[in-house]
């Protein structure tokens, strides 16, 4: 909608009186602006008070940011003459840019809001009453398309800040204060043992019931030799439920500490490397 469509009659070069609903408004038509002076007049007002309120500056502000710098249409401007010449009184005066029409109607007065509103709410459905059927479907299928691609945003953002929140919560988990005594602090352990059902053994505890288990693993098993040491970890516990959660996926078994490969197509290096990715994923955050 332009105000230059309502412009009904010439006053002077390229400005027209225009009917806006039951308002006559002077119309610069190389701009497509208003005469704001003349509106604010039909009810008595000034329109130099409207310019003065903090939202007004603002609305002026933010369409001048909107605009390129040659655009007149980006603030206000003045129209002067001699008002004693019949034609350029009827002119001169503030215009500005048509957005501002409701903002200015309602600083005037409810009345002049209401009629405002009421105009631009007519055309809007005698615009679509006008449609056909496909100029309609089309309008229809273009509303849905930008609601479609607002919602593939949202859910991107809120896939963003679920990631994010999980490499907190596993920074948060395993950047835990240490304790002040080395016996106390946290250790993983991953052993190789000669058991033929579970060959692979994950020792997790404080350092001093590390060493408690590893003898008890050596009495044990003949052959047993350390694949992966992570000392001072802060939450081995946390650690190895994450391990269990992502390598049972691919197939790992799982007795408590004991490991079993036979059921996958994890090799020992895949183990051990796993383990280690994912022990490091507190550092990607």
């Amino acid at each position: 909608m332009s105000l230059n469509d309502i412009c009904y009659e010439q006053i002077k070069d390229n400005f027209y009186y225009g009917l806006f609903g039951d308002f006559r408004l002077v119309i610069d038509k190389n701009t497509g602006c208003f005469n704001a002076t003349k509106l604010c007049q039909l009810d008595g007002k000034q329109f130099y008070n409207w310019t003065r309120l903090e939202r007004s500056k603002n609305l002026m502000k933010y369409f001048e940011t909107k605009s390129r710098p040659s655009d007149v249409r980006s603030g206000v401007y003045e129209v002067k003459g001699d008002n004693n010449d019949a034609l350029n009184k009827q002119i001169t005066g503030q215009y500005v840019r048509q957005e501002l029409i409701l903002d200015i109607a309602s600083w005037i007065s409810v009345e002049f809001y209401v009629r405002c509103n009421r105009v631009i709410l007519n055309y809007f459905v005698n615009e679509y009453k006008t449609m056909d059927k496909n100029e309609f479907e089309g309008k229809l299928r273009e509303i849905e398309d930008k609601m479609k691609e607002k919602d593939k945003e949202i859910n991107d953002q809120a896939e963003k800040v679920s990631t994010i929140q999980h490499k907190l919560e596993v920074s948060v988990e395993d950047r835990a204060p240490q304790p002040a005594k080395k016996s106390k602090r946290e250790r993983f352990v991953l052993l190789k043992r000669n058991d033929e059902t579970y060959p692979y053994y994950a020792i997790r505890a404080q350092n001093a019931h590390v060493k408690t288990a590893l003898k008890k693993q050596s009495s044990c098993y003949k052959q047993v030799s350390i694949l992966l040491d992570l000392s001072c970890h802060p939450n081995s516990k946390t650690l190895y439920e994450r391990i269990r959660a992502e390598l049972k996926k691919k197939g790992v078994t799982f007795n408590i500490c004991a490991i079993s490969l036979a059921d996958s197509a994890v090799k020992e290096e895949e183990l051990v490397k796993a383990m280690k990715a994912i022990n490091d994923e507190k550092r990607d955050v």
